[in-house]
């Protein structure tokens, strides 16, 4: 008995904590790179973009690991071997160019790196959009079946 009870609480739960609706949100986006085999470093410029999408509920960007992979990708075609690369987003231009100054003043000022900046030019981050399953308005929540055998 406290085993069906246990697992209807979860089947209840789980809907609520795995679907969160996907929303359009433009914004601001740079890149940064480096190589623990070398001591160059590289900064994307920061970019506009109006075709991403947010979390509803936590307000990350949609599918952020895919824009850092976007990066490791176009490094790895320019003979970066195994880049470790990071994608900061925000709605606001500020928030980023925050993020931007604490990494360029970290690596640039005291001269142990080879800084290099990417332009837009060079790379260009590609928008990722949700699939329509995940961009739907209202969540319906998960409808438990009945069990036609009440012994269990």
């Amino acid at each position: 008995m406290k085993l069906r009870v246990y697992l209807a609480m979860a089947a209840m739960l789980i809907p609520a904590l795995t679907f969160a609706v996907q929303k359009h949100t433009p914004g601001y986006i740079c890149g940064f790179a480096t190589s623990f085999n070398d001591s160059t470093v590289y900064f994307t410029d920061i970019q506009y973009m109006d075709s991403t999408y947010t979390d509803s509920k936590t307000g990350f960007l949609y599918s952020r690991d895919n824009y850092s992979y976007q990066l490791r990708g176009h490094m790895q075609k320019n003979g970066v071997a195994n880049p470790t690369c990071i994608t900061f987003f925000s709605k606001k231009r500020k928030d980023v160019e925050k993020k931007y100054a604490a990494l360029k003043k970290r690596y640039a000022t005291k001269g142990r790196y080879d800084v290099k900046y990417l332009l837009a030019s060079d790379f260009a981050f590609t928008p990722i959009i949700p699939d329509e399953s995940e961009m739907k308005d209202a969540h319906k929540p998960a409808k438990i079946k009945k069990s036609k055998n009440k012994k269990q």
